[in-house]
């Protein structure tokens, strides 16, 4: 199987179809534009799919191709040169969202000489077979994983291990089982003074019990985070990761590193989990973080953004009143996939659902 596969704007949709028939692929052409922005993903991409063929030590031969989408010999032309490659019947094109150009004269060469043309759909994580007799719909069958489709996009992917954090499970729902009891536990926690302990003696037991009563960082926050993943893998999903960093290089010196504190992945879909476990939060920094980070992790990825701890509206301490999130931020959230997910007190049973019936 040789498959061509044409960068255009949402370079995610090559992936999954590239990994659905990674263990069929013989050779894989790599076609995009010569604009700056095209060259520049191409680049991550064919650095991507070098190293997942050496990791899964596949026997796959990738080629690169930079085609004028405007020059129809040139297309023509590569025609020719792939079809010395293999048999037409061979030739699959993902047609998905490459250039139009190319797509329209290229499918039309690969269809009507026998071969097929895929279209994928991201929303139901299916394609469309087109060949010169019909047109099938099929379910994909391989399903990327978080750590693949990282190394395919050219970025490192690294991570906390379950391993280290699993034994916690239990004390920490049994510790944040009542989220405005931790909370006032953990603000008497901050100001380092003497306090009364008996009416939080089962948390401090807890936290005692794994070793964490003097790791304040992991009492602010951390803890949250934990508490947050066990929920969303509670839920069955395929792939979920805590303290993910995502690192992309720029050239030999200079790289963009992000960090999220949830990643989670099933049916080729992606979402982050941004946790915020405090009384207030600057709801409109995070609305525009996560909208502008949201292109490197997939352009059609959901972001969810969890505030625990304070009313949504509230006075400061000079009774100016203060809002975490506004209805432009609403707005804008929505507009761009982010769910926000604000509350003064968590509920475990009211998050599920929510976050359930936004990922889908």
């Amino acid at each position: 199987m040789v498959l061509i596969s044409v960068l255009g704007d949402f370079h995610s949709n090559i992936i999954p179809i590239f990994y659905e028939f990674h263990k069929k692929i013989t050779k894989h052409i790599l076609i995009y534009d010569d604009c700056k922005q095209d060259v520049k993903k191409a680049t991550y991409l064919i650095d991507g799919f070098n190293k997942f063929v050496q990791k899964y030590d596949l026997d796959i031969e990738l080629y690169s191709e930079v085609l004028d989408e405007d020059n129809l010999s040139d297309i023509q032309n590569l025609y020719k040169r792939v079809s010395k490659l293999a048999k037409a019947k061979d030739i699959y094109l993902n047609a998905t969202d490459g250039l139009s150009n190319i797509n329209i004269t290229l499918g039309s060469l690969v269809v009507q000489n026998g071969g097929k043309s895929i279209s994928f759909d991201r929303f139901d994580n299916e394609y469309n077979l087109l060949t010169k007799q019909n047109m099938k719909k099929c379910k994909i069958q391989n399903s990327l994983n978080l750590k693949d489709m990282f190394l395919l996009k050219g970025a490192k992917l690294t991570y906390s291990k379950e391993r280290d954090f699993i034994d916690r499970k239990e004390a920490v729902f049994n510790i944040l089982k009542d989220s405005k009891k931790y909370l006032k536990l953990k603000k008497l926690l901050n100001k380092k003074r003497e306090f009364d302990i008996t009416p939080f003696a089962d948390i401090v037991k807890s936290l005692n019990k794994i070793g964490k009563i003097n790791d304040l960082d992991y009492i602010r926050g951390l803890i949250f985070e934990e508490y947050c993943y066990f929920l969303i893998k509670d839920l069955g999903f395929s792939d979920v990761l805590l303290n993910a960093k995502v690192k992309l290089s720029l050239d030999e010196n200079n790289f963009v590193q992000n960090e999220f504190d949830i990643l989670v992945m099933e049916n080729n879909k992606i979402c982050t989990v941004e946790c915020k476990f405090r009384k207030f939060v600057d709801g409109e920094s995070l609305v525009y973080k996560y909208d502008s980070i949201r292109d490197m992790i997939d352009e059609d990825s959901k972001v969810v953004l969890v505030a625990v701890g304070g009313k949504n509206r509230q006075q400061n301490r000079y009774g100016k009143e203060e809002v975490q999130f506004s209805r432009g931020d609403f707005s804008r959230a929505k507009l761009h996939n982010i769910s926000i997910y604000q509350k003064s007190e968590f509920d475990k049973n009211d998050f599920k659902k929510q976050f359930i019936e936004f990922f889908y």
